[in-house]
This record gives structure tokens, sequence and C-alpha cells, in this order.
């Protein structure tokens, strides 16, 4: 999510959220969830009032901004986003199966209860199949309204997909965008990609999830397309 996140940051109408434990305080003052089915208006209200409140307190929002709270675990939590948010868009961001769990295995997160699930190879892939069959359930079960993002995609063609992410959020892709700015996201993109890469050739992972894991040469090759794309300026940028 660094490269999204990197460029929702620079417009300027939109408020974005980096793992904001805001939610978290939400879902606490509702309790278990089986209370969910039996919530009322006047409690939804309550709790909708209780997670604006707290983000006027944490990261308030400038007039006119529309917030977006990213946070992937969230996924796992659709329900009680959708009764207090049901007009709330959702932005979905796949990538590969294989990916997500070997660089959240890789990943320097701050211990604490959701990130001790990816301190082994094993856990974090049981952890994405989890989160992943959560979010599968609940969007065949409620009416989300959903954009899908492929990160692969955004490598190929970055100016596409996020003029229609921003179509969906009623925004317009800004023709006056410095290239400076995507070349900044794509060089975060590559030192990831470098990051993986290094890691990968130390780390034999067989059958993760549901697919095999690329091998050392093709994400190499994807490092490199990268890598290309940030040094000659072949970005898409009216």
């Amino acid at each position: 999510t660094t490269l999204l996140d990197t460029l929702l940051m620079n417009i300027p109408s939109l408020h974005v959220l980096e793992e904001s434990p805001i939610f978290t305080e939400v879902d606490l003052a509702l309790g278990h969830e089986a209370r969910l089915a039996e919530l009322s208006n006047e409690e939804a209200s309550r709790l909708r009032r209780l997670y604006f409140q707290l983000l006027d307190e944490v990261a308030p929002a400038a007039p006119g901004q529309t917030v977006v709270d990213k946070h992937p675990l969230r996924m796992a939590r659709m329900p009680i986003l959708h009764r207090l948010f049901p007009d709330a868009r959702v932005i979905f961001l796949e990538r590969h199966p294989c990916d997500v769990v070997l660089s959240c295995f890789m990943a320097n997160f701050q211990l604490n209860h959701a990130m001790r699930s990816f301190s082994t190879l094993d856990e974090a892939a049981r952890t994405y199949d989890a989160v992943f069959d959560a979010w599968t359930r609940a969007e065949a079960l409620l009416p989300l309204t959903v954009h899908r993002i492929r990160y692969e995609r955004m490598v190929e063609n970055l100016e596409g997909e996020m003029r229609a992410l921003l179509g969906f959020l009623g925004r317009e892709w800004d023709l006056r965008q410095p290239r400076g700015r995507i070349r900044r996201a794509l060089c975060l993109l590559r030192g990831r990609h470098q990051q993986e890469l290094d890691e990968a050739r130390r780390v034999v992972v067989v059958d993760v999830v549901d697919g095999e894991l690329r091998d050392a040469d093709e994400r190499a090759r994807r490092a490199v397309v990268v890598e290309e794309v940030v040094h000659d300026g072949r970005v898409a940028v009216p």
C-alpha cells in the first residue's frame, strides 16, 4: 500500500490515515461482535460520533476533505464498518497471495497482538487465509461499494489505475501533478522490491496459501522493470 498511500496523500481533497487505531477504539466500544445484530440506530449513531470525535482529536481533516482510513486488517471487520458507515466506498488493493504473505513475514512491524501473527511464515499464511475468508464472506453477503485495484496493474499502468480509482472517489486525476511525486512513489516501490528480492533469495517457500512463490529471477525481473521506468521517466503523465 506504500505506492497508493504516497499518491493519495498528494491529493488535497483527501485525508489519508495510515493504519490509525481510531476504528479499533470504536470496535472496542461496541464490545462483542455478536451485539452487531441487535445494534440500534441510536447506538450506531453514537459509535459513528465517537469515530469522528477521535478523528478530530488524533488527526483532524480539513473542511471538505474525504477521509481515507487505510488499514489492511479492516477487511476482516467489514460487518461493523458497513453497519456504521453504510455509504462508505471501499478501496480493495489486491496482490498475489504469495507476495503478500512473504512481504508481511519480512516486514519489521511493531509487535502487537495483530502483528504477532506475522512472526512466522506459517502463521502469516494462516492469517492471510483467515482475513481473506472474512472479506470474501462479507463481500458476498453485504451490499458493499467496492473498487478493486491490482498491485501488479499499478506497476504497469499507474495513471490508468489512478484515474479509475479517483473516478470511484468522485475526484479527477490532477493533470498538473508533478512527475517528481510519481517518481518518488516508484522509487519507494523499487526499494521494497529490492528488499523482497534480497530476502527471497534466503527464504524457501513451498505451496504458500494457494499458489507457488515466484522465483527470484521473476522477482528480479519485476524489480528491474520498475527501476527502468523510474530511470527513463516512462510514466504516462500529461
